[in-house]
């Protein structure tokens, strides 16, 4: 890998992190509005869109990493548990 493709990656991932950081921000105030009470429909589909985008965050960054380190990111509906079990 060359030291420009690492520095991209550093920055991509960089960014995704940060991204993942302002959704589990955003989980928690919901979070917080919530607070004992019991949540309403829009609540739950709130803190369910915000886990759906936090896991293609996490996604996205071992996708990344599997196309500079394998070259390739591997395909099929088994794709995930593969990828994760690669990168432990």
């Amino acid at each position: 890998m060359k030291r420009s493709d690492l520095a991209l990656l550093k920055v991509e991932i960089t960014s995704d992190l940060t991204n993942l950081e302002h959704i589990v921000a955003e989980i928690e105030a919901t979070r917080d509005d919530i607070g004992s009470s019991a949540p309403t429909n829009r609540d739950k589909a709130a803190l369910g869109s915000f886990l759906h985008s936090f896991y293609n965050g996490i996604e996205n960054v071992l996708k990344r990493l599997a196309e500079e380190i394998d070259h390739s990111v591997p395909l099929g509906e088994e794709w995930q548990g593969e990828n994760a079990r690669n990168k432990a």
